[in-house]
């Protein structure tokens, strides 16, 4: 068993799709990762200025959230 992964998409890539990051995510679950699977409606693959935000930057409150979750020391 592997993980814990945070598996990010946006919406509107044409990089890496949608339907290519769900078979990623069914993969990791059967392998019996521990997968925390999110989607981002109309995030793209990079940022573009002034024509789209990419999952970089769009889903970065999560992505430091994230890790920071990782990283804390339970109350004792």
């Amino acid at each position: 068993m592997a993980g814990p992964v945070l598996l990010l998409q946006g919406q509107a890539d044409t990089v890496v799709t949608p339907a290519m990051t769900d078979q990623v995510a069914h993969a990791l679950h059967r392998t019996g990762s521990t997968v925390d699977y999110r989607t981002y409606p109309g995030l793209g693959h990079d940022t573009y200025p002034g024509q789209i935000s990419g999952i970089d930057d769009g889903a970065m409150p999560d992505i430091l959230a994230w890790i920071a979750d990782r990283f804390s020391v339970p109350p004792e």
